[in-house]
């Protein structure tokens, strides 16, 4: 399974998703850091995987987590 991630300025990155927990934010020991990104939060959101397949966790950020 892939994730297909539209930064700001319009650029892409397809990541492969293997490895979870798998944690996005601005802070630089995210796993999917983008610390110029200003509409992320530090610790914005947590990808994780359980036995029906995967999750998105709202971290607590400040403009909260939308999907599709």
């Amino acid at each position: 399974m892939q994730l297909v991630i539209t930064g700001f300025d319009g650029s892409s990155r397809t990541v492969d998703l293997q490895k979870a927990p798998l944690s996005l934010g601005r802070a630089a020991d995210n796993m999917l850091a983008y610390p110029d990104d200003p509409a992320l939060s530090r610790y914005h959101l947590c990808l994780e995987h359980n036995t029906e397949g995967w999750t998105v966790k709202d971290c607590g950020s400040r403009n909260g987590t939308i999907v599709n």
